[in-house]
C-alpha cells in the first residue's frame, strides 16, 4: 500500500501505529480481520478495545492512511459510477438487479437512514425541568412501594 506521507499522531504508540498501518493496508487489499490478526500476532478482542477500534485518534489515522493510499483517479472513477447508479433511482421501475446494485453502492446511506429513523422514533418529547422532576418523583414512589 502506498501511503503518502501521513504523519502519525503523537498520542499513538509505536504498536498502535504499526497496527494502524497494517489494518489500513488490509482494508485496501481486502484482507480479513482474522488474517490481519494472525499476521500481526494480535487477538481480534484486542482490536476492539480503546487502544484501537474504540480510539478516535487511531481511527482518524487509519482513515487518513486509507484515503492517502487511494489515487485521486480512482475516487474520480468511483464518483462517475455513483452518478450512474443514482440515475437508477429516477427510473419509473427498477429491476431487482438494479435495486441490489443501488443498495450495494449506497449501503452507507441506507445505514445512515436507518439510524436517523431510529433516532426519530426514540427521540423523547421536549421536557421541562419540572417534567423531569415529576418523573423522578413518580419513579421513586414506585420503588418505595
Amino acid at each position: 500500500m502506498e501511503n503518502k506521507e501521513i504523519e502519525a499522531p503523537k498520542e499513538l504508540t509505536e504498536r498502535q501505529i504499526k497496527i494502524a498501518r497494517a489494518y489500513a493496508n488490509s482494508k485496501v487489499k481486502g484482507i480479513s480481520i482474522e488474517n490481519l490478526c494472525k499476521q500481526e500476532a494480535i487477538s481480534s478482542k484486542t482490536l476492539y478495545t480503546s487502544e484501537f477500534f474504540d480510539n478516535p485518534i487511531w481511527n482518524s489515522y487509519v482513515s487518513a492512511l486509507i484515503d492517502a493510499s487511494i489515487p485521486e483517479s480512482e475516487f474520480a472513477a468511483w464518483d462517475k459510477v455513483k452518478k450512474h447508479v443514482l440515475r437508477l433511482a429516477d427510473k419509473d421501475s427498477m429491476s431487482l438487479n438494479e435495486i441490489n446494485t443501488f443498495t450495494r453502492v449506497f449501503d452507507y446511506v441506507l445505514k445512515a437512514d436507518a439510524e436517523r429513523q431510529l433516532r426519530k422514533k426514540d427521540k423523547p418529547a421536549a421536557s421541562t425541568e419540572s417534567d423531569v422532576e415529576d418523573r423522578k418523583q413518580s419513579l421513586l414512589a414506585r420503588l418505595q412501594s
